[in-house]
């Protein structure tokens, strides 16, 4: 396991790209804890992400059948893999991004073969970190932003919990100790009206 140094210095952002690229499994400090995060595109075997992604759910003792949410930098990354909602409240959704709030949008094919999509939608958040947007846009592709804990267990707080509990990730972002809550608000713009499928922090 590699130990990068926090986001906000730059210099470990060429290894990190280079570990995703080659399929590598990260813990990636987000707003409030670490991200068990991977990149859906980057995947060297040439298979469908339903097939590779197994490792990430074995690794949080995670049913498949679970959606995962994304993390992407901006509106226009997102566009690539989600549909952008019509109808008036759902754009209103939309104008709270960058922020803690997480929409399940409707998925365009790129989502749906890469296995990123769960009943024809692909949950995504973009940031309200500056820095972890920037890095997501310098890698280029959204990363996977599910919680890094065991499946039913409170998330992990710092490098050297993850360090042993998860020996076996290729690699850890300094992001000293999180405090590991709240949670993002989950809601599923694809319904009519959009349905809350997580309360949260933020309030609507």
């Amino acid at each position: 396991m590699t130990l990068f140094p926090p986001l906000k210095d730059s210099s470990g952002w060429s290894g990190l790209k280079t570990l995703l690229r080659g399929g590598g499994v990260i813990a990636l400090p987000v707003e409030y804890a670490y991200a068990l995060s991977e990149a859906p595109e980057w995947d060297a075997s040439f298979v469908f992400r339903s097939e590779k992604n197994r490792r990430l759910f074995a690794i949080k003792a995670r049913s498949p059948e679970k959606p995962i949410l994304y993390l992407a930098g901006s509106l226009a990354m997102v566009g690539r893999f989600a549909r952008m909602p019509e109808t008036r409240r759902a754009r209103l959704f939309l104008s709270r991004w960058p922020g803690f709030l997480t929409l399940v949008l409707p998925a365009r094919p790129l989502a749906i073969h890469l296995g990123m999509a769960k009943n024809g939608g692909v949950a995504f958040r973009i940031p309200s970190d500056p820095v972890l947007r920037r890095f997501l846009l310098h890698l280029g592709t959204p990363l996977s932003g599910t919680s890094l804990n065991l499946s039913g267990k409170p998330p992990l707080k710092s490098p050297g919990e993850i360090g042993r509990e998860f020996p076996f990730l290729d690699g850890v972002v300094d992001g000293g100790v999180r405090p590991g809550k709240p949670v993002s608000t989950v809601i599923d713009v694809t319904k009519f009206p959009p349905k809350i499928v997580r309360p949260g922090i933020l309030k609507l």
